[in-house]
């Protein structure tokens, strides 16, 4: 990936976490725990082409998987989950795969994500969050 696409993925990273911080939610509410306040009335699907795979290391809200999504009309930033959740769940990203994800477009000062609900690449699919947008990886078995 060239890295000014890497840049613009780095920067959208940092702009969520300073907009859910910025907006007086905690951690556990911006991410894991809460959806990162997913709404359900701004859920699409978007098909199109990995460029980008990156791992957010730490235990913030914006830490795990992220994939830089591009489709006929924009490239878009992905917030899939948790690393480990989401290596659980069996599909592993590259740069180059075509996915279709289903999920919650958010927008910020300067940016624009999906919290991503389910994603298929080829004929594998993963849910990651339920039906109303809450994360499978805090819920109980």
């Amino acid at each position: 990936m060239r890295s000014s696409a890497r840049s613009r993925l780095q920067g959208t990273v940092l702009a969520l976490t300073l907009f859910g911080l910025g907006a007086g939610m905690s951690a556990a509410q911006m991410g894991h725990e809460s959806g990162m306040q997913y709404d359900l009335k701004t859920e699409m699907t978007l098909t199109g082409t990995v460029e980008d795979v990156m791992d957010v290391p730490g235990t913030g809200a914006m830490s795990g998987m992220h994939l830089s999504l591009k489709t006929k009309a924009m490239t878009i930033h992905v917030h899939l989950g948790p690393t480990a959740f989401v290596r659980k769940l069996g599909i592993a990203f590259a740069k180059g795969d075509q996915v279709t994800v289903t999920g919650s477009r958010i927008k910020g000062e300067g940016f624009e994500a999906i919290l991503a609900r389910t994603v298929t690449k080829g004929d594998s699919a993963i849910t990651l969050r339920d039906k109303n947008g809450m994360p499978r990886w805090g819920m109980r078995p």
